[in-house]
């Protein structure tokens, strides 16, 4: 092995290690605490869903019928508080019609990261609804550009295509190597 394959190996060594220190979202590196937000926030619509499908039936409305935050509290329980936390957090809920189930959605007041470096970052004005799942604000919307976003939060993504795409290319070398050193010594 040449020096550039002593260098390319290295270079893969050093990418395979640093996957493993970086997170990039909810996934194998996610934090507890984002896990843990992301699921409580899902199950917060879920939540609050349900209470919306009791209030409508519970008095009568119809269902074009929107309720407020307050009018669902009493249908909530004891995870009002688990809302409510939410809200302190920075989480605007938007409560639907009982059209279609499942349809409210969050939307982050504030720019939210669970630590330093290189995580998922969920900028201010990023949404979720269970339907249509995570919706990012559009570029410009943000003190960081939509670029900027992407890689931080496709980093782990990239690094394992960058591994892939080194392995990949010394196996290539390494056989065209292999194929000239062959068609050398078969003309001699």
């Amino acid at each position: 092995m040449g020096k550039i394959g002593y260098l390319s190996l290295a270079v893969a060594l050093t990418l395979l290690a640093g996957i493993d220190r970086l997170s990039s979202g909810p996934g194998p590196w996610a934090l507890d605490r984002e896990k843990g937000f992301i699921g409580g926030l899902h199950n917060s619509l879920s939540l609050l869903d349900q209470a919306k499908q009791q209030w409508a039936a519970d008095k009568n409305k119809s269902e074009l019928d929107v309720p407020t935050l307050d009018d669902l509290k009493p249908y909530l329980g004891d995870k009002r508080d688990g809302i409510q936390r939410f809200i302190t957090l920075g989480i605007k809920f938007k409560i639907t019609s009982t059209v279609e189930t499942q349809s409210d959605v969050a939307t982050l007041t504030r720019d939210l990261r669970f630590r330093r470096g290189y995580c998922l970052f969920y900028p201010a004005g990023t949404r979720y609804c269970m339907q249509t799942g995570w919706v990012y604000p559009p570029a410009g919307a943000t003190a960081k550009s939509f670029g900027i976003l992407w890689v931080e939060n496709n980093l782990d993504r990239l690094c394992e295509a960058a591994l892939v795409f080194l392995v990949v290319g010394n196996v290539l070398v390494f056989l065209v190597k292999k194929h000239r050193k062959l068609k050398h010594e078969s003309r001699h």
